[in-house]
């Protein structure tokens, strides 16, 4: 099997874009934990829950 530059550049550049997707979720739940958007949302689905 033979594998070329250009699939490697793409596979690179494909997961270097899942990465920053990552890391840009992950600084968007940071943003959200210190707000308290978490904990309202959390306490939200306890009370769904719990009204069921």
């Amino acid at each position: 099997m033979y594998i070329t530059k250009e699939a490697v550049n793409l596979a690179l550049n494909s997961y270097a874009e899942q990465q920053e997707r990552a890391a840009r979720i992950s600084r968007h739940f940071e943003q959200a934990r210190e707000w308290g958007a978490v904990e309202d949302a959390e306490r939200l689905q306890r009370a769904e829950k719990h009204s069921r």
